[in-house]
């Protein structure tokens, strides 16, 4: 079954990201990966009758970076639901053929590894041309995504370079399935595509995943899948100036008795497209998942919304804006709810101006609980409200840090050490520009009290002419200013403890001599802070501290705190 869950997620991948390439001319794309696509041996007859004027697709299609946007809004039930059943027979995609002149060639047992799947395209209402054969290894997906939307774009600009437009294409795309898959996904369905390519190259594909359900024999691990469909329209301009997806999945759900539940309900999938086939936008609209195990640990999320956009500064560099809102997640234990999440959002805004970026991240939660066994048995409500920013980083040294990590695998050992030599290297750049980072608020209510605070670290880009230690100390500048209530500072204190006791004690919840212990101990420490003036008495219940580094002087609360700096 755990080979379900990865082949299912690859095939909604390959549908929901890669089949609008019919028209795609053969440059449109770049990568520096090869994949071998294996031809049939039969020569096909590319010559096919062609269509109509009166049948070819609208040769009007969006043209602006405003058209190409997604819909960012939700739809409503009716649209979200796809067509769950095949169109009819005359709109429908043609079958597979079936004759020993037409039929797949033999190939090997498909691995694990590897992704595969065949096309086979019929022009105009024309003979099915012969099958082609897709293989493409799972790690190098992963690493380079776009490599789905090279491979099927070469496929189909092969054949369309000598039809002429306006063009009609049917297409069946079939999975080929490890052994030990195919075993459980049995008669797993094919992918239809009807695609209208107009006399100006523009045009529209209408794709159909139909529903699947189908009931695991114990012999193969007992369990159900049930896929309930998709289905979609892609639009796309001449040499794919722009291209447009929209993608609505009527939902999933896979179980494995005694093991995994997962749920997925009616979802929205939109998203855009620039000439190198880079997302440029996207909208995910997901108002129910499930996941959970032996029915006793549930993660339970409602009404996910996310946008982004992607934007290239003046010097190429790629910056993304983002919002995503969470309605609701919830999370239970043997039946029990133990965490909450209600109304989070974080969205992130990026601003280039004169070669310099400055970067803004705001985040909320309306209503957090948190388990009992962080928090000392004690039910904690809490609201949060944070705005973290990012001033003054040089535009160039990013770009040239972005492009690096562009060359490396994702899962290359020596990603984190090749990217901190090309921080180190690119350090001189961006310390010359006074880079900043300051947490500009920090609100946290609780029935406990109250924390706020803000802090502020800088490097004064004149003083900062070296990685060497007491030069950077020279150059830094900190300011740091936070109140939190007396009762609050006493509950976070006795929950690590507890916390942190519970993990040595192997989660055995402690008695009450123990916690109490532990209050008592809170209290001695709280006490020293007050002595040595690290904290001070702010008022209103509240404890108070303010900081100050500058010229490699710390002052806490109104005192020099001497520092053993070089």
């Amino acid at each position: 079954m755990n080979k379900v869950v990865q082949l299912t997620a690859a095939s909604l991948f390959v549908t929901g990201m890669s089949m609008p390439l019919w028209a795609a001319i053969p440059d449109a794309a770049k990568s520096d990966t090869e994949i071998s696509i294996p031809q049939s041996k039969e020569a096909a007859p590319e010559a096919a009758p062609q269509q109509s004027d009166k049948d070819a697709a609208p040769d009007a299609v969006p043209q602006s970076d405003t058209d190409a946007a997604p819909d960012a809004a939700p739809q409503s039930d009716k649209d979200a639901s796809p067509k769950a059943t095949p169109q009819n027979d005359k709109e429908a995609a043609p079958e597979a053929p079936q004759s020993d002149k037409d039929a797949a060639p033999d190939i090997s047992t498909p691995s694990k590894d590897v992704l595969r799947f065949t096309l086979q395209h019929r022009f105009n209402g024309g003979d099915p041309l012969p099958i082609d054969t897709i293989e493409i290894p799972f790690d190098k997906i992963a690493d380079q995504p776009q490599i789905l939307l090279k491979v099927l774009k070469d496929n189909f600009s092969k054949h369309l370079e000598k039809q002429k437009k306006p063009v009609q294409i049917d297409t069946v795309l079939k999975w080929l399935l490890p052994e030990q898959v195919s075993k459980v996904l049995e008669k797993f369905p094919n992918i239809s595509i009807k695609t209208n390519v107009g006399s100006n190259g523009a045009g529209e594909s209408d794709l159909v995943f139909p529903a699947y359900r189908h009931e695991v024999p114990k012999s193969l691990g007992k369990g159900l899948i049930d896929w309930k469909g998709l289905d979609g329209k892609l639009t796309f301009t001449d040499k794919f100036e722009n291209l447009t997806v929209a993608f609505n999945i009527a939902g999933l759900m896979l179980n494995e008795e005694g093991k995994l539940t997962a749920e997925l309900g009616k979802s929205s999938l939109n998203g855009a497209f620039n000439a190198n086939l880079e997302l440029t936008r996207m909208a995910l609209n997901f108002p129910l998942i499930k996941a959970g195990k032996n029915s006793d640990n549930f993660l339970i999320s409602n009404d996910i919304i996310a946008n982004f956009i992607v934007k290239k500064s003046s010097n190429g560099l790629k910056l993304g804006n983002f919002d995503v809102k969470v309605g609701h997640v919830s999370f239970t234990e043997k039946g029990s709810k133990i965490g909450l999440i209600n109304n989070f959002a974080l969205i992130g805004k990026a601003k280039e101006q004169n070669a310099v970026v400055d970067y803004n991240l705001e985040s909320k939660i309306d209503k957090l609980i948190l388990p009992k066994n962080m928090t000392s048995g004690e039910s904690l409500e809490i609201n949060y409200v944070g705005n973290l920013v990012f001033r003054n980083l040089d535009a160039s040294a990013l770009l040239e840090l972005q492009e690096t990590g562009r060359t490396l695998k994702k899962d290359d050992p020596m990603m984190p050490m090749v990217m901190l030599g090309k921080f180190m290297e690119m350090s001189p750049k961006l310390m010359a520009k006074s880079p900043e980072i300051a947490l500009t608020q920090l609100t946290v209510k609780t029935p406990k009290g109250n924390l706020q605070g803000n802090i502020n670290l800088k490097l004064d880009g004149k003083k900062a002419t070296s990685l060497n230690q007491s030069v950077l100390l020279s150059a830094l500048l900190g300011q740091v200013d936070f109140s939190i209530s007396q009762d609050l500072l006493k509950q976070v204190m006795v929950s690590q403890a507890d916390y942190a006791m519970q993990g040595i004690a192997k989660d055995k919840k402690l008695t009450k001599e123990q916690l109490d212990k532990l209050m008592s101990e809170s209290d001695k420490k709280i006490q020293m802070f007050l002595y040595l003036k690290w904290l001070v008495d702010g008022g209103d219940g509240n404890y108070k501290l303010v900081a100050n580094f500058k010229d490699k002087k710390l002052i806490v609360n109104d005192q020099l705190i001497p520092l053993p700096l070089p």
